[in-house]
């Protein structure tokens, strides 16, 4: 099937797609979750984020999330990994309500679903995405050793303006809205730490499998610095969660199929469609810009490599279709 990339007959809807996202850049609403809590939310180019971290105890089909007083000898226990579950920073209640529950990553991951219906715990690449849409054109990686992993000075705009502990050389302005909390973490074998000093929250990403739950993703911010970090530990600890969003794509996300992965992501030239072995036939994808504009259609086989060397910097998705029709949606993002 011949490659459609982007052409000038579509500059003018485009254009109007454009004016239409900077329109609603910054709009706040609120969402409710099952137990009733209520959020306040923003809208941050095509994605729609909360601006408190999540506190809900149920899960969307109505399990309970397990609350844990968290001593050291029932949140270490091995069992803690296995279901979902959350605690307050020291047992206390009121900072539950403050910062929102710090769970587990069984909580995050769980197919029965920890946020609203019709929003997700967001991945790297999606967090990505929101540096980029708050940073503009100032947005910048990291490339030196000691600044592996992370995105360049966007903290001072995600921060609270009040909460963090303060060094000479960082301070918070808030001007995005995110309102980050620091909110510390539950530490799976010894206590709590880094309230006042740092917030992190989980995402579904992981780098790695072994016997302790290394590698399972989060994202951090920490009063010594205004970059975010990305980083990973132990499943068994306990953090934060924050929920969003897309808007204005059309493209719904099918987060109950697994089977098909997307990788490297984020991308730069190339990216290759796996279904880590299990099939051999002939797919078709569609990629579409985050602003749900079509711009590639293609036939592939499994592990095959799709040239994005002459796409622009954006969060993209495919969609992948057997003779049957629609089977997965996947997204990834290039700088």
């Amino acid at each position: 099937m011949k490659s459609n990339y982007i052409n000038s007959s579509l500059l003018l809807a485009l254009t109007m797609l454009l004016l239409l996202q900077s329109s609603v850049f910054g709009q706040t609403s609120t969402v409710t979750d099952i137990d009733g809590n209520i959020y306040n939310t923003k809208v941050y180019g095509n994605m729609e984020w909360m601006t408190e971290n999540l506190r809900v105890t149920h899960l969307n089909n109505g399990d309970s999330i397990r609350g844990i007083v968290c001593n050291i000898a029932s949140w270490r226990n091995d069992s803690i990994g296995l279901y979902p579950a959350f605690c307050d920073y020291n047992n206390v209640a009121a900072n539950g309500t403050l910062y929102g529950h710090l769970y587990n990553w069984s909580a995050v991951t769980s197919k029965k679903k920890i946020c609203p219906i019709g929003w997700h715990v967001p991945d790297t690449a999606t967090w990505i995405a929101l540096t980029k849409a708050i940073m503009g054109s100032n947005w910048q990686w990291g490339s030196s050793a000691e600044k592996a992993n992370t995105i360049l000075s966007v903290g001072i705009h995600m921060k609270s303006t009040n909460g963090w502990k303060t060094t000479d050389s960082t301070s918070t302005s808030n001007n995005s809205g995110f309102n980050a909390l620091p909110s510390g973490y539950r530490y799976w074998n010894a206590d709590f730490t880094l309230n006042g000093e740092s917030a992190l929250w989980w995402t579904p990403n992981y780098v790695q499998i072994d016997s302790i739950g290394q590698g399972r993703q989060h994202v951090e911010l920490d009063f010594s610095s205004n970059d975010i970090l990305f980083s990973g530990n132990h499943q068994y600890n306990a953090k934060s969660v924050r929920c969003m969003r897309f808007i204005q794509t059309g493209i719904e996300l099918n987060e109950t199929a697994d089977a098909w992965k997307i990788y490297p992501n984020p991308a730069s030239d190339f990216v290759t469609i796996s279904s880590n072995g299990n099939s051999s036939k002939q797919l078709s994808i569609e990629m579409y810009n985050d602003l749900g504009m079509l711009l590639l259609k293609q036939d592939i086989l499994d592990n095959q490599a799709i040239n994005i060397q002459n796409l622009p910097a954006s969060l993209y998705y495919v969609k992948l279709y057997n003779v049957q029709g629609i089977i997965q949606v996947l997204k990834f993002l290039k700088p």
